[in-house]
């Protein structure tokens, strides 16, 4: 919504300009709190930097008898990644799901068991978003990615260190989500909408590469041990492309990937739709660097 205000001179070197009454009782403030202004290029941004650290308790709440578990799964990620920090599952079939609803709630950081009964179960979430860094949990996810992509090699044998890799860089993912949100939302942000919103595709591109590579590594043969050398050097070369804001880099990975998408067309059955899927979520991060500004 967009509100126009007239400026006010209030003194001889001074203007004042009123604000919202409804953005003032959303946010609770009153004459003497602090207001802090941010001058970003042609614009002003009013945030509520000293209220920062005032968690905001929202609660989820659902009935799981009345729900299957793949819709609690969703409902409850929803929640996690719009910033609910307090999730109640309440309903007779609880410890019939118990083991289920765990299975979910371990997708996410520091979520901790507060209260449980044969009919309730409450979970309250100690993330403080603030001790997270979105380039520290990308580079993350990168080095987890490319260990995926090097062991998917070893086929079958590495099954269960790759599940287990893979299951982290989803947790992480979750909270990139999570931090974009927070991002978007916050008036005092310091990164911009259009860098959250590039940073989310590149996790969520990141996240993709990993799941093709594990999955390559249940079908992973000599067949194509070559053309799978050559996307983990193409990914490589996207990152780089990434981290240096190599545009010219950017574009001549992009028109690369025509070359290794026509290669995989001689491979056959799920590893060609594998092959495929890993080049283009990596060409999608080069497209991310030269879109940028």
């Amino acid at each position: 919504m967009v509100h126009i205000r007239k400026l006010v001179k209030s003194g001889t070197s001074s203007h004042t300009v009123s604000l919202p009454k409804d953005w003032l009782e959303k946010n609770n403030l009153s004459k003497g709190d602090l207001i802090y202004i941010n001058e970003e290029n042609n614009q002003l941004k009013i945030s509520l930097k000293s209220k920062k650290n005032q968690k905001q308790k929202k609660e989820f709440s659902i009935e799981i008898d009345a729900n299957d578990i793949g819709t609690i799964r969703r409902k409850t990620i929803s929640a996690y990644i719009n910033n609910y920090n307090i999730f109640t599952f309440h309903g007779k079939s609880l410890n019939k799901k118990l083991e289920e609803l765990k299975k979910i709630l371990d997708n996410f950081l520091a979520l901790e068991t507060v209260e449980q009964t044969a009919t309730k179960l409450v979970v309250k979430d100690f993330l403080n978003l603030e001790e997270f860094s979105i380039p520290n949990t990308i580079r993350r996810m990168d080095m987890l990615t490319r260990s995926i992509i090097t062991d998917a090699k070893k086929g079958k044998k590495e099954t269960d260190a790759l599940h287990i890799r893979d299951f982290e860089i989803d947790k992480l993912f979750f909270l990139m989500s999570r931090l974009t949100r927070s991002n978007l939302s916050s008036p005092g942000s310091d990164i911009t909408n259009i860098d959250s919103l590039s940073t989310w595709w590149l996790a969520k591109n990141l996240e993709s590469v990993a799941d093709s590579a594990k999955n390559l590594s249940q079908h992973y043969s000599n067949e194509i041990s070559r053309i799978y050398d050559e996307a983990e050097q193409y990914y490589l070369e996207c990152i780089k492309s990434y981290v240096k804001k190599d545009k010219e880099l950017a574009n001549n990975l992009i028109n690369k990937r025509i070359d290794l998408l026509q290669k995989t067309d001689k491979v056959k059955g799920e590893q060609k739709f594998l092959l495929k899927s890993f080049i283009k979520n990596s060409r999608n991060i080069a497209k991310i660097v030269l879109d940028s500004d």
